[in-house]
């Protein structure tokens, strides 16, 4: 089963001197006294930490989600990757590429390719429509006059769902903070280069981490994702490249005009029951 849905712990560990390496040789029969109470090292207070910790990472989702949607128009790149989980049980892991371009309140567009599938999206704020790169088809269906009518009316109606597409909402982190249970700042590390606070949040069914900009605008860089009540717990993985915040746009960027030979069909409706 090939997980490409979009979105959306870790224990207090102790660290010994050996694990650091920073073991010593002692005379044999030798005993260990500990130091003078004085230069023992202050006890911590986990909790209070462990709530310090949350609030940042909750702080820092909202900043950089907050960011994202205050931006009109935006161009991405991603580099995903993803675990196929056989029926066998074997995982392998499958890679893509995404290109998508907004124009809020009523312009999308998204061009997918990977090793399942390779699509091309268009939403020109009265229709919406889906084309098969790969096997020469597309649908067409009217759709609301917004990207989050459109991405929602995708989901229940048809059970398509565009992937990232919680970035694209006007309001993503009112998408995400419900699924949180708890979270975590683990710290900056570097993506792409750039000094990144590393978050984790952890919910009831997924768990994600998400890797931010640390100085300047708090652009998202990396995303994974771990599915970890799905059988394999499979992960999805979105590195994000060449954010533009100020993008050319062609004025056909949006409209999609059938290639000649590209068969039409129509969307099914959903029988999913989930939302």
């Amino acid at each position: 089963m090939a997980i490409a849905r979009d979105l959306i712990g870790l224990g207090i560990g102790v660290l010994v001197s050996s694990a650091l390496g920073w073991s010593a040789t002692m005379p044999a029969g030798a005993q260990l006294s500990p130091p003078p109470e004085e230069t023992l090292p202050l006890r911590i207070d986990i909790e209070s930490t462990a709530s310090d910790t949350q609030e940042r990472a909750d702080r820092l989702l909202r900043a950089a989600m907050e960011f994202v949607s205050n931006q009109q128009t935006l161009r991405f790149e991603a580099e995903i990757t993803y675990d196929n989980v056989f029926s066998t049980g074997e995982k392998a892991q499958y890679t893509a590429y995404q290109e998508t371009t907004l124009q809020r309140p009523n312009l999308l567009r998204t061009d997918y390719s990977g090793n399942l599938r390779a699509t091309r999206f268009f939403y020109d704020g009265r229709s919406a429509t889906l084309q098969d790169t790969d096997r020469q088809f597309y649908a067409t269906s009217p759709a609301p006059p917004t990207v989050d009518e459109t991405i929602v009316a995708l989901r229940e109606r048809f059970n398509v769902r565009l992937p990232l597409s919680n970035l694209l909402s006007s309001d993503p982190y009112a998408l995400i903070a419900p699924q949180i249970e708890s979270s975590r700042y683990l710290g900056l590390s570097v993506v792409n280069g750039l000094p990144c606070h590393s978050l984790l949040f952890v919910g009831k069914d997924v768990n994600f981490q998400i890797w931010i900009v640390a100085d300047g605008d708090p652009v998202p860089q990396k995303l994974v994702i771990n599915y970890k009540n799905l059988p394999g717990s499979p992960q999805y993985s979105a590195l994000f490249v060449n954010w533009d915040f100020s993008p050319a746009i062609a004025p056909d960027t949006f409209a999609f005009v059938a290639p000649e030979g590209v068969g039409r069909v129509r969307f099914i409706p959903s029988t999913d029951d989930l939302p």
